[in-house]
Parts: structure tokens; sequence; C-alpha cells
């Protein structure tokens, strides 16, 4: 099977010396390790080295969808391992086969993933075996939203039917840090695993995920809503407006003796009022006695 290899002269790689091994570079194990995409393969790469393996990166994801993203990310990975020293080896793509044994599985995720997993691996395996290495790893492990344990499983199969030795390691804790890196690197990060029915259920998941904030937003207001203090309006008046007069209702101190307000008399226009009439005094009458 032909395999083409992208990398970087024994000069170029000293561009990136804290992603060297520390010690002795021909002393490093040789370990060929299956990478998915650029952003996952940052943190196994500089993890392995420091354990001493000597990482070459091999790209076989027929799982991919559509063809320009496949290029994207493929080119996203050759950038950063050109500037890291590290040699990249492009396999073939059996993309029909990932149709017949991958696809019909549909929505079914379980086993669809494994049937990936199986098909990438095997072929990472047999490059390595033709290649000559003798370790084998895969960046898969990376992600926390991949199957870790069936990836793990299949890795497991696929290296010791072919006489290798599967280097098992479990870099989710580093996934934030690796897409942090990615970011100020200025890699394209993908949102999805890579086939269609991955990006299917990513965008679903995405929305669930809106769904919920929208929710926990609502009811945050509401409960912010019944909690709020009961307020009084203040009477305002506007400059240059009458007011109706208030009145406010009389008042009296028990025991006290109020003064008796009177009304002041109205007369109405054009009513002839009845003529009232005062009582004589008792003066008044005995003078008009004697002048009788």
């Amino acid at each position: 099977m032909s395999a083409q290899l992208a990398g970087t002269s024994t000069q170029d790689r000293q561009t990136e010396a804290e992603l060297r091994p520390s010690d002795k570079a021909s002393a490093a194990v040789p370990l060929l390790l299956h990478g998915c995409c650029g952003p996952c393969s940052l943190e196994p790469v500089r993890l392995l080295r420091e354990q001493g393996y000597e990482p070459t990166i091999l790209w076989s994801n027929p799982n991919i969808q559509p063809a320009a993203e496949h290029d994207r990310r493929l080119v996203t990975l050759l950038g950063w391992a050109y500037d890291a020293g590290l040699e990249v080896v492009q396999w073939t793509d059996d993309r029909e086969r990932w149709e017949c044994e991958v696809a019909p599985h549909g929505t079914n995720r379980a086993d669809r993933c494994r049937s990936c997993y199986a098909l990438r691996l095997e072929a990472a395996c047999d490059a390595a075996r033709e290649l000559g290495f003798h370790h084998v790893s895969t960046t898969l492990a990376v992600s926390p939203h991949q199957l870790w344990d069936i990836c793990t499983e299949e890795l497991v199969r696929a290296a010791h039917e072919r006489g290798l030795e599967p280097v098992v390691q479990d870099w989710r804790d580093r996934y934030a840090c690796a897409q942090a890196r990615a970011r100020d690197c200025g890699m394209y990060c993908q949102n999805y695993c890579g086939c269609r029915f991955s990006a299917m259920e990513a965008q679903i998941e995405r929305q669930l995920r809106r769904d919920a904030r929208k929710r926990a937003k609502k009811l945050k207001n509401q409960e912010s809503e019944t909690r709020q203090p009961e307020t009084i309006q203040l009477e305002t008046r506007q400059p240059g407006v009458n007011q109706p007069e208030t009145r406010q209702p009389e008042t009296r101190q028990p025991g006290v003796n109020q003064p008796e307000t009177r009304q002041p008399e109205t007369r109405q226009t054009g009513v002839n009022q009845p003529e009232t009439r005062q009582p004589v005094s008792a003066q008044a009458l005995s003078a008009q006695e004697v002048l009788s």
C-alpha cells in the first residue's frame, strides 16, 4: 500500500525545541500516531515526547465529510507538523469501505463509531507494520466527545492482531488545553467529529444546549420578578397644571367642643326667596302698647 510522506528537514525540526525529547533524539522510541486532526495532536505529541517517544503522525480518516472539510483538516495538520518538526504519513483513505461497513449503522452511534474506529485504526496498524514501527497510538483518545472505551478496545485488538504494541493513553483531561493552544496558534478547530451523521448529531446537541440556556434564563427572570418588593408611586405635580384640591377629612378630638362652622347663605339668581321674619322682643312689644 502506498503512502505519502510530509515532513521537514533536520534543521527545520529545531524550530519547536519544547516539543523535542529532552535528551538524545536518537534514543527516542519511534511511534506511529494515528492523527484525526491538528488540534487533537498537540498534547499527545508533547506528552509522548516527554515520555521518550518520537511520534510520526499517520493520516487515514475516510470518515471526514465533505471533501472540503477533509482537506481543510489535513492542511491544518500539515502546517502545524511542519513547524513542530513532525513527519506526516498520508495513508490511503478507503471511502468505499467506509460507506459499506460504517455508514449502514446510521444513527446507531455506538456501533457506527466502533466500526469507524476499527477501520481507521486497522489502517494505522497496517501502515505501522509496513513502515517498520512497533508502537502505535491514536489522538482519538483526546476528545471527551469520543467513545474512549470502545476506541481503546479497537486499538488494542488491531495492534495485537498485527504483533504491535498499543500505547494506550487517556488524554481527555488535556482536551481544554489542546483547544486553547490550537486557538493561540490560529488553527482551524472543527465542531463535529467528521462523518455526516456526527455533524447532524452535533448540530442537535448544540440546539439542545441553546434551548436549555434559554429555559434557564427565562426561569431566572421569572424568579427575579416574583422577588421584587412592592413599590409605592408618589403623587407628582406637573408645573402649570391646576391639580384638584384634596380635602382632608374632619377629625374630632374626644372631650373637646369643636366650634360650629356656619355655611354661607347661597341665593339662586331669578328665584324669589321667602321673607324671613325676625321675632319681636318683649321690650319692643311694650313700646307699641304704650304708643297705642
